[in-house]
């Protein structure tokens, strides 16, 4: 299932849509090394979701260490895992 963006002539993939075994195995190997920077989410064609993730990665922990210290920091990183953990269970759900 392919949708096509009008004029723009981007085609994304659904959510938690592949095809194949391998393409599962990339998705995943992409979550455990690559997660909290959203590679998963990129290579699954959510770009939007993939740059909220790199950004609260990013700019989230540095700056909540920064300034709200150490707690601020740690809040970030927990929401950040709670996310992982979801996408991880949806990505094992779509290829049942």
């Amino acid at each position: 299932m392919t949708k096509y963006h009008g004029d723009i002539g981007m085609v994304s993939r659904p959510l938690y849509r592949a095809d194949t075994s391998r393409q599962m195995a990339i998705e995943l190997v992409l979550l455990f090394f690559l997660g909290g920077l959203g590679a998963h989410r990129f290579y699954m064609g959510r770009t939007t979701s993939g740059l909220i993730l790199l950004s609260l990665t990013c700019f989230g922990v540095i700056f909540g260490a920064i300034v709200g210290g150490i707690k601020l920091a740690l809040l970030v990183v927990g929401v950040i895992l709670v996310w992982l953990v979801m996408d991880f269970f949806l990505i094992l759900a779509s290829h049942r």
